[in-house]
């Protein structure tokens, strides 16, 4: 079963502009949210054959570091709070890892130790509320991050029982998604 790094703080900034409109504002931002989103599933069984037990053990795992986002938004105004909407185009630095053990009592560890760092483009939408306060703006939003499928390149080595580290490179499909909760105060220009 996956092992999920769930609730971790973030901390980053935004900026943006608003357009004020009959009971509605229109805008663009970005923003750049540093994070520990990680998940790591782990895979492992045993295999009797005779005087043979093979024990193997699989873990691939990803991490996202941060993620940056350039968006639009629309929403609402309702006095003193605004509703809104945000979508656009998402970019996060991903690093990932996979392991491979295969155990042959009679022969040995079969091993691959995998690992690529890349970034991963694709979109965010989100929904949110304001408040202004003064001249600042209290906000609680929840933004979803979808980043597809990439079939990305790791390197690492491979180990036979025959042989010492080998160089290798392999190409794995990773499906990547992740969604935050953030909170914030900002000054209002």
């Amino acid at each position: 079963p996956p092992t999920t790094r769930g609730a971790s703080l973030t901390g980053g900034a935004e900026a943006g502009c608003d357009v004020g409109l009959p009971l509605s504002v229109a805008g663009v931002g970005a923003s750049w949210d540093v994070m520990n989103a990680a998940q790591t599933r782990v895979a492992a069984g045993q295999t009797v054959l005779g005087p043979a037990v093979i024990d193997r053990r699989m873990t691939p795992g990803s991490r996202i570091g941060a993620v940056g986002a350039l968006t639009g938004r629309a929403g609402f105004d309702l006095g003193p709070f605004l509703l809104f909407a945000r979508g656009g185009f998402a970019l996060a630095p991903q690093t990932s890892r996979y392991t491979f053990a295969e155990t042959n009592s009679l022969t040995g560890t079969t091993s691959w130790a995998l690992n690529s760092r890349q970034w991963r483009v694709g979109y965010v939408l989100g929904v949110g509320v304001e408040m202004q306060v003064a001249s600042f703006v209290v906000k609680l939003e929840y933004d979803h991050y979808g980043f597809g499928v990439c079939n990305c390149a790791m390197d690492g080595v491979y180990k036979t029982p025959l042989t010492s580290a080998v160089p290798a490179r392999v190409t794995m499909g990773d499906k990547l998604s992740l969604g935050a909760l953030r909170g914030g105060l900002a000054y209002k220009f």
